[in-house]
C-alpha cells in the first residue's frame, strides 16, 4: 500500500512479541511527533484547517475501500499526524492480525463502542458502510470537540 494518508508500513520484529504482545509481531512505522488527530487538534485548535484533514483522511480510506481492506476501527486515536500536519491513517493491519489469530482485546472494542456502526453491535462483519459511519462519527466529534465530552451515551 503507498498512499500519502496510509501510516508507511516499514516492518516486523518478533523481538518484542514473547512478552508485550502474546506471540504477534510488532508492526514498525514511521514515528509521528504529532501524535494522533486527537491530540493534534485538541493542541492546536485554532490553528489546523479541520475539513481539509478530513477531505485528506477519506481520501486514505476510499484508496483503502479500493484495496478490499476494511478498517473496522477508525476514529481520531487511529490516526496519525505526521510533521507536516499529513494524516495518516493506521492500525488496520492490527484489527486482521488479531481476528485471524483468534484472539480479542477489550480495551480496542470498549475505546471503539462510540464510533462503532449500530449493526457491530449485534456481532455483524465490518464493511466498507461501518467503516463510512465510524468516520461520520470522527467528523462530528473532530468538527464539535466540546459538545460530546459529557454525553454518556446516545
Amino acid at each position: 500500500l503507498s498512499h500519502p494518508n496510509i501510516l508507511p508500513f516499514l516492518g516486523y520484529s518478533n523481538s518484542l512479541s514473547q512478552t508485550a504482545l502474546c506471540g504477534i509481531p510488532a508492526l514498525i512505522c514511521p514515528w509521528m511527533r504529532n501524535g494522533s488527530l486527537s491530540q493534534y487538534l485538541e493542541e492546536n485548535p485554532d490553528q489546523i484547517d479541520k475539513l481539509f484533514m478530513l477531505l485528506q483522511i477519506a481520501n486514505g480510506l476510499e484508496y483503502l475501500h479500493k484495496n478490499d481492506i476494511v478498517l473496522g476501527d477508525i476514529r481520531a486515536g487511529n490516526i496519525l499526524v505526521s510533521e507536516d500536519g499529513t494524516p495518516c491513517i493506521t492500525d488496520f493491519g492490527l484489527s486482521r492480525l488479531l481476528k485471524e489469530s483468534g484472539l480479542t482485546t477489550s480495551s480496542a472494542v470498549a475505546g471503539s463502542l462510540r464510533w462503532m456502526a449500530p449493526e457491530l453491535l449485534q456481532n455483524e462483519k465490518v464493511t466498507n458502510a461501518s467503516d463510512i459511519w465510524a468516520f461520520g462519527m470522527m467528523i462530528i466529534v473532530s468538527l464539535h470537540p466540546s459538545t460530546w465530552l459529557s454525553v454518556v451515551s446516545y
